[in-house]
C-alpha cells in the first residue's frame, strides 16, 4: 500500500512539472550594432506594450546583445537608446511561447533624432526550433460543425428491418 502510494506522489510531481513548463508568454532578444556592425554595449532597450502601457526594460551586454523575458502576447513598440547616437525604434507583434530576433542598428548622431524601422518582421523564426500555431478566432469560427450522418439501412432488402447507421 505504502509503495504504490508513493508511485502515484512521485507520478504526480512528475506530471506537475510538465504542465508548468507551458507559457503563454513571449520573448524578445536581439544585438545592438552600430553603422560599422560593432556592437553596442551598455544601450537601453525599451519595450512598450502598445495596449497597456506596460514597459520592459533591459541594457544590452559587452556582445551588444539584449533579452526581454515573459511579455504577454501582443502589439508592441521597441526604443534603443545610447548616447552618442540615434534613437532607433520598431513596431512589432508577438504571439504565444514566440521568441522574436529584433536586431537593430543604431545610427551616429545626436540622441534627439529617431530612426524609424519600418517593415515586416519575417514569418520565419531562425532563432528556435520549437514549432507552434496560432489559431485566429475568424479562421474556427467559420468552420461548419462535424454532425454525425444518419444513413438508412435494410430498407431495400427483403426481411430486414429499417434502422440508421451513424455514418
Amino acid at each position: 500500500m505504502n509503495s504504490r502510494f508513493f508511485l502515484v506522489l512521485i507520478l504526480v510531481f512528475c506530471l506537475a512539472g510538465f504542465a508548468l513548463a507551458q507559457s503563454d508568454t513571449a520573448r524578445l532578444i536581439g544585438t545592438i550594432t552600430d553603422p560599422t556592425g560593432a556592437v553596442i554595449s551598455n544601450a537601453t532597450v525599451t519595450v512598450t506594450e502598445a495596449g497597456t502601457g506596460r514597459v520592459s526594460t533591459a541594457k544590452t551586454g559587452a556582445a551588444g546583445e539584449y533579452s526581454v523575458n515573459a511579455l504577454p502576447i501582443g502589439k508592441y513598440h521597441i526604443e534603443v537608446k545610447q548616447e552618442g547616437f540615434k534613437t532607433a525604434t520598431a513596431d512589432f507583434s508577438l504571439d504565444v511561447s514566440q521568441v522574436l530576433e529584433i536586431s537593430l542598428k543604431l545610427e551616429t548622431g545626436s540622441a534627439s533624432t529617431t530612426v524609424d524601422v519600418t517593415g515586416e518582421v519575417p514569418l520565419v523564426d531562425t532563432s528556435t526550433s520549437s514549432a507552434g500555431e496560432v489559431i485566429l478566432r475568424k479562421a474556427s469560427s467559420g468552420a461548419p460543425a462535424q454532425r454525425p450522418q444518419l444513413h438508412p439501412i435494410g430498407s431495400a432488402h427483403s426481411g430486414c428491418q429499417p434502422g440508421f447507421l451513424w455514418g
